[in-house]
């Protein structure tokens, strides 16, 4: 289902929390959510918004626009419940689970 939703057509859903997934983006893909907010960046960029990154770092690629779709879709619940876990650890054991791979998500 997650990469479904990132990389295929936007579909709505109801019932999601906080509402409804989608409102306004069915069936919108990938490469229009990125050429969306590419514009909109453009755009915040001529108004002298964000004009301290580099411009060939300031629009999205459509590797991030779908890592944002990721985490802000049906994956986020265990992508945050992991992330909080780690958090919440310390020490020697923290660092040991933030730097290697097969600990992570």
């Amino acid at each position: 289902e997650c990469w479904n939703y990132v990389s295929g057509p936007a579909e709505r859903k109801d019932n999601c929390t906080p509402g409804v997934r989608d409102c306004s983006n069915h069936g919108m893909m990938p490469e229009d959510f990125q050429a969306k907010i590419n514009k909109h960046i453009c755009e915040r960029r001529r108004q002298n918004y964000g004009t301290e990154l580099a411009e060939e770092y300031a629009e999205l690629t459509l590797l991030e626009v779908k890592a944002v779709r990721l985490y802000s879709g049906p994956a986020y619940q265990p992508i945050n419940d992991f992330l909080r876990q780690v958090a919440s650890l310390s020490g020697d054991f923290k660092s040991a689970m933030v730097n290697h791979h097969t600990f992570s998500f």
